[in-house]
């Protein structure tokens, strides 16, 4: 998962960030990265030495992730339609 926001205080913004995905026991799991506007590219800040936090969001690697969505909707509405087909059928025996 990808989730931007924009700030005035980076640094604080950074710090609850972090405090928050520690308490939740998220931190060793996420990578965490600012884009330096002055530099014009992703900074990742953890882990330290991770690969440029952009490489995520190339091209390739988000089509994928539309493809991997669209195959779980598509699921989600086959199992809905399931159900639904099922509960009819249960209430047609129940009457």
């Amino acid at each position: 998962m990808v989730w931007t926001m924009t700030t005035q205080d980076r640094n604080a913004a950074l710090r609850a960030v972090e405090q928050v995905l520690k308490e939740m026991g998220f931190w060793e799991s996420c990578e965490v990265a600012f884009f330096d506007k002055a530099e014009g590219y992703w900074r990742t800040i953890h882990p330290y030495g991770a690969a440029p936090f952009d490489l995520l969001l190339s091209k390739d690697n988000i089509e994928a992730a539309m493809q991997q969505l669209a195959a779980e909707e598509e699921l989600i509405q086959a199992v809905q339609a399931a159900v639904k087909r099922a509960a009819q059928s249960k209430q047609r025996e129940d009457q």
